[in-house]
């Protein structure tokens, strides 16, 4: 056989096999970008819901925060008051034993 003529007939079967090759990767490359954007929105989808689910957050615990000041402030009080109400207590235990002791002269 010829050289040329094998040249020719690996020529003529190569040129369809090429354009199949070509046309597979081709193919291969769309559906690789289409899962892509897919995973993209896919990512993005979850990213926001993460937004939303970091944005209640922060509100319970600036909720839970507010609610521990008023509960420390009330407390706060309370104690002070009690505070008072002793030391008017021993106020007057103090001065018990001299009105006492200023009746009996």
């Amino acid at each position: 056989m010829d050289p040329t003529g094998a040249l020719a007939i690996v020529m003529v079967f190569s040129i369809p096999l090429l354009a199949i090759w070509s046309t597979h990767r081709f193919n291969l490359e769309k559906l690789r970008q289409k899962n892509l954007q897919q995973s993209d929105s896919s990512t993005q989808a979850q990213m926001d819901a993460i937004k939303v689910e970091l944005h209640q957050l922060r509100d319970t615990s600036t909720q839970y925060c507010i609610s521990l000041e008023n509960t420390l402030k009330r407390l706060d009080d309370t104690v002070n008051h009690m505070d008072q109400r002793m030391k008017a207590l021993e106020a007057e235990k103090s001065q018990e034993p001299q009105r006492n002791y200023q009746s009996s002269l």
